[in-house]
């Protein structure tokens, strides 16, 4: 009786703290809030490291599988090393191959929606007219404003805004002006220069951890037990083995899928004729990361690129095709290869894109696979567990 009456008070205590803290969250949000974010911005560079070392450790043990049948597997610090090596060169090298094919052609397309931005909006309007008038309906849209004159009168327009007059004159209405864009600038540069400390920064723990994860990993065991009852270490463990291997084959599952996609997306645009086929394949493959969503932003990209490099016509195709290609992402692609990659059926993949993007915004929606998968296995562990054990 004294036994249950002490668990009875444990379960009532426990239950009382959980409350209370449920209350101080709720109360003092922002302040919690504010105290996350800068924990969150003192160690971004670690987190960084972490998360590069966690993506590239599934191709890093891969290669070190590959090393060890063709090197001593006893030389387990030439075979890390190697295998550090080859991931972050390659990792590198497809960096530098995607901005190589995506920042000149971005920058291509976009002079050239510019320099013909009064032409294309002619041919929208005239295609407008002419769809409208087959269908009987009497709207029409005038292109008398824009044409040749068009780009001149924007000039004009720009011209408008800086005063006439002398240099003087000029001088002075600059001197006017609130020069703060100066120490915003300065205020950029900085940030930008603490971005890509973070970065180096990240990819260097990154190596280490890579390097001695095994070490790192036995340590955290060690602390843990030391400061913790068995009961509680093992269920701490069960979590971290269970979240381990579902975002590493979630990881893995999205880099296949991205592969996939992209590579699907390149054969059809190529066969089909459409101009850009391999910068829209790999902007639709990068987006991807953002499950059933990310692939519509794409589209829009897609589409702008098509209708300044060709006509209407072309970009509606393009649209079309697109929307084949990506009921075959949505419906067999992803839920296949990335759903059951987690354990997860499309169903509860679209729930959980669905439920954490609106809870979480982007980060919501790239994560929200994972940690529903991880949700969906602990709550079928414990069930069983609890079937298993009942009287």
């Amino acid at each position: 009786m004294n036994d249950e009456l002490k668990n009875f008070t444990k379960r009532i205590l426990v239950i009382c703290a959980v409350l209370l803290i449920g209350v101080i969250v709720v109360l003092e949000r922002s302040v919690i809030l504010s105290a996350v974010v800068k924990v969150i911005n003192a160690t971004s560079s670690l987190l960084l490291g972490f998360i590069i070392a966690f993506v590239l450790n599934i191709p890093m043990k891969k290669l070190e599988e590959l090393f060890a049948r063709k090197i001593d597997p006893e030389k387990k610090k030439l075979i890390r090393t190697l295998a550090i090596i080859t991931t972050y060169v390659s990792a590198l090298l497809i960096i530098v191959l995607l901005i190589s094919i995506i920042v000149p052609q971005l920058i291509n397309s976009v002079t050239m929606l510019a320099a013909n931005l009064p032409q294309y909006i002619v041919t929208v309007l005239e295609f407008l007219n002419g769809l409208f008038e087959k269908l009987g309906l009497s709207i029409h849209f005038s292109t008398d404003l824009i044409g040749n004159d068009f780009i001149s009168g924007l000039t004009e327009l720009i011209k408008g805004l800086i005063p006439s007059g002398s240099t003087e004159s000029f001088l002075e209405w600059l001197a006017s002006l609130d020069l703060g864009i100066f120490s915003d600038i300065g205020t950029g540069a900085a940030k930008v220069f603490s971005v890509l400390f973070d970065i180096f920064m990240g990819i260097v723990f990154s190596i280490y951890l890579l390097i001695s994860k095994e070490t790192f990993k036995q340590q955290v065991i060690n602390i843990s037990r030391a400061f913790m009852s068995e009961k509680m270490y093992d269920v701490l463990y069960y979590l971290y083995h269970k979240i381990n291997t579902i975002f590493t084959d979630f990881a893995a599952g999205q880099l296949t899928e991205m592969a996939i996609l992209g590579s699907l997306f390149f054969v059809v645009l190529s066969i089909a004729g459409m101009p850009y086929a391999l910068l829209i394949s790999v902007f639709i493959a990068l987006t991807s990361i953002i499950p059933y969503f990310g692939t519509t932003i794409a589209m829009i990209f897609g589409a702008i690129l098509i209708f300044a490099e060709t006509s209407v016509l072309r970009m509606i195709i393009f649209i079309v095709l697109f929307v084949v290609v990506q009921q075959i992402e949505d419906n067999v692609i992803y839920p296949n290869v990335v759903g059951n990659s987690v354990g997860l059926s499309a169903i509860w993949v679209i729930a959980a894109v669905t439920i954490f993007g609106s809870l979480f915004g982007l980060g919501g929606m790239v994560f929200g696979v994972p940690v529903m998968a991880v949700i969906q296995s602990v709550v079928k562990d414990v069930e069983r567990y609890r079937l298993d054990n009942k009287v």
